[in-house]
């Protein structure tokens, strides 16, 4: 067993990161662009939302991120696949992950919600196995699968510190994937007003991307920790975004609060990382929260947004949101040594964590 380093405030390491979003095929790549506020956002290959007036109106083609070299209409469970595979390829290749390890390492997959055309692709069932197939693995010891939106890797992220304080596994891969470019999904939100458009001025652009955490216990890590941290809050706001009541922000308060209760935790926020993607529901639910706990943010709070940059990517957010702090504190640009991390699901689910850079790399 190595020796104990010295970590900031938190019992749960990530100690190595991957990820394929439409800015890079790395997580290097994507943090750099993200940070520098580059734009992947360009024209659907295919694509056509639906106009004011169909009938008289030229063609709107989507203005959405996708990641290059994967061929457009290939959509679906395949399409996840391939983003997946990308992202556990490169999380392999820099923890150097052996395959002996594998025998002692769980796996949890952070999938797309459940809705009306994603149910039909029977991910729950059958996108682990396969996944392991295509990487040519042995099944890992412990699967653990949810399908619940944006804040499904801070889920996965919880239980990936129980498994490993309970000695259930030695290590875990915490892997989020999404992607909003397949026909029949695209045009279920567009039914439903959600993709912005001439018709749609409130809705969001569509992106897609994976994202795959290793996360060891800090104490004992065999691998530098990139950042650490407790468990994730979670709390359900009664209006969602279906609805026609805008949100209470009732629930991503009490998630903040609760994260600003914790054991180590900054006396104020002093970085905020989340899956604002510009629609007004969330905008307006952020600015609540703001305004009610403007006394646990610091003046001149940093707020990151990585959505403008690369599309909404669903499942991925919370992902790719940990992978640009992890980036942060790795490569000192960090603004601050600890950022809080945010999601707001469709469903309505708030999650909540604060992420620590490593003692030694704090600012």
């Amino acid at each position: 067993m190595p020796p104990s380093r010295a970590v900031a405030r938190g019992t749960a390491a990530v100690t190595a990161v991957g990820a394929l979003t439409p800015l890079g095929d790395d997580p290097v790549q994507s943090a750099a662009a993200i940070r520098a506020g580059l734009s992947a956002l360009g024209e659907h290959p295919y694509f056509d939302v639906v106009t004011p007036d169909p009938e008289w109106d030229e063609a709107e083609r989507l203005t959405a991120a996708l990641v290059p070299g994967i061929p457009p209409m290939l959509g679906g469970p395949a399409r996840l696949l391939e983003l997946a595979l990308g992202a556990l390829r490169n999380l392999s290749a820099s923890a150097r992950l052996l395959r002996s390890e594998l025998r002692t390492t769980a796996l949890l997959l952070a999938l797309p919600p459940a809705d009306d055309v994603v149910r039909a692709w029977g991910l729950a069932e059958l996108f682990a196995a396969e996944l392991c197939r295509r990487a040519g693995l042995a099944p890992f010891p412990i699967v653990r699968v949810v399908e619940s939106g944006h804040g499904g890797v801070l889920r996965q992220l919880g239980e990936a510190a129980r498994l490993c304080e309970s000695g259930e596994a030695a290590r875990c891969i915490v892997l989020g994937v999404d992607s909003y470019d397949d026909e029949a999904r695209l045009g279920w939100l567009d039914a439903r007003y959600r993709l912005r458009s001439d018709r749609a001025r409130d809705g969001f652009l569509p992106g897609e991307a994976a994202v795959a955490l290793l996360v060891e216990p800090a104490a004992t890590a065999a691998r530098p920790p990139l950042l650490t941290y407790l468990a994730p809050s979670f709390a359900a706001e009664a209006h969602t975004v279906h609805g026609e009541v805008a949100s209470s922000g009732t629930a991503l308060a009490e998630v903040v609060r609760a994260q600003l209760a914790a054991p180590g935790a900054p006396p104020v926020v002093p970085w905020v990382l989340c899956d604002l993607n510009g629609e007004s529901y969330r905008a307006a639910e952020w600015a609540l929260v703001s305004a009610r706990l403007a006394d646990r943010f610091a003046e001149g709070l940093e707020l990151g947004h990585p959505a403008d940059c690369v599309g909404d990517v669903g499942a991925a957010s919370a992902g790719l949101l940990v992978v640009c702090a992890a980036q942060a504190f790795r490569r000192g640009y960090a603004p601050a040594s600890s950022a809080l991390v945010f999601t707001a699901s469709d469903d309505g689910e708030r999650a909540a964590l604060f992420v620590h850079a490593p003692a030694e790399r704090a600012p």
